[in-house]
């Protein structure tokens, strides 16, 4: 686990699966030795945005755990929670919140409260997501979460990133967008401890828009201060900025911010991620609310590549990147625009004029 405390994500799992693959010749596929460190490669996925990839393993580790453990023990609580986590990263936020739920339930009755902060905070994110009111189970008030968490651990602490997070989130489908940049501010104050943005300055961009010594420039940078965990949380923050702009009617900022979401994704090396698509197709709908149709179709198409080469069953991404396409062609053929698809590399990928 310490590679993947220092953000060495590939790595670790790499370490981990060779020890699942030891275990499972020794004890058997599915001893609870096995499962437990199959929970810890979901848990490794889940840093990697890999939902999916990251719910498919934990869901059969969990029930083999749950044919030989007591309902209440500790390891069932881990196995709930990494499974709660998996499902609000793919949206299933219904599933997730009877997991989160046990979660919550099995910390407290054992006394862990280091985990009760953020299973809170989780909890009241899939409440929100919900439209369910918030109960006195979650506090009802994502601010006392905070509070706790703050108390715990500091207000510094990266602990504090996931709760101030699924607070802005909150803030944001109240439609208070405000409020949620506010606190999303103080997550990037916290991920941009070592000041990246400021040192990277212009060269905070993916590499599709750098020459080959600004790429290389950014990346010597950011090599001796950025892990792949750091970049990782980078960019998650940075990704829900640049929604609160989008949402506030401040295209451009939300484009340039979208884009240092790109550059956060390349420094984790997690190009091939739902996120990194999930932000192609974000620039791609900014691109075409600011009228650029063209832009706008490009990192759809390239949104859409990414997903059914790299994640083809992740089915409701497939449909929101079709959709958006769809979108942006009934619009071109609304405004008679015909558009001519150009492969020169010198664009790095296809695009449109």
């Amino acid at each position: 686990m310490l590679l993947a405390q220092l953000g060495n994500f590939s790595e670790a799992a790499r370490e981990l699966k060779i020890s699942v693959a030891a275990f499972s010749s020794a004890v058997g596929k599915w001893h609870p030795y096995t499962a437990r460190a199959n929970l810890i490669i979901a848990k490794i996925l889940l840093a990697q945005h890999l939902g999916h990839r990251a719910k498919d393993l934990a869901l059969p580790a969990y029930t083999h755990l749950a044919a030989t453990l007591d309902a209440t023990h500790r390891d069932i609580g881990t196995a709930e929670e990494i499974i709660g986590a998996a499902l609000l990263a793919v949206r299933e936020n219904e599933t997730a919140l009877k997991h989160l739920r046990v979660a919550l339930s099995i910390a407290r009755d054992s006394r862990l409260s280091q985990r009760e902060p953020r299973l809170l905070s989780q909890l009241v994110a899939a409440h929100c997501r919900l439209g369910v009111p918030l109960n006195e189970e979650s506090h009802g008030r994502i601010d006392a979460v905070l509070a706790r968490v703050k108390s715990a651990v500091g207000e510094a602490s990266s602990e504090c990133l996931e709760p101030l997070h699924n607070a802005a989130e909150v803030a944001f489908l109240a439609g208070h967008h405000d409020q949620a940049h506010h606190l999303l501010s103080k997550a990037l104050k916290i991920a941009d401890s070592l000041n990246i943005i400021f040192l990277l300055g212009g060269l905070f961009k993916p590499a599709a828009q750098l020459t080959p010594t600004d790429l290389n420039e950014r990346n010597r940078l950011a090599a001796s201060r950025l892990s792949s965990k750091v970049s990782m949380e980078f960019a998650e923050v940075l990704f829900s900025i640049s929604c609160v702009f989008e949402a506030q009617g401040r295209l451009q900022e939300a484009q340039s911010t979208a884009l240092q979401v790109l550059a956060a994704l390349e420094l984790a090396n997690a190009q091939t991620t739902i996120r990194t698509s999930e932000t192609l197709r974000l620039l791609s709908v900014l691109l075409f609310k600011d009228g650029h149709f063209g832009d706008a179709l490009a990192y759809a198409e390239k949104s859409l590549g990414l997903l059914l080469e790299h994640h083809p069953t992740a089915t409701d991404y497939v449909m929101q990147a079709f959709s958006t396409i769809d979108v942006i062609d009934k619009q071109l053929q609304a405004c008679g625009y015909t558009l001519v698809r150009h492969d020169e590399s010198r664009y790095r990928f296809s695009v449109f004029v």
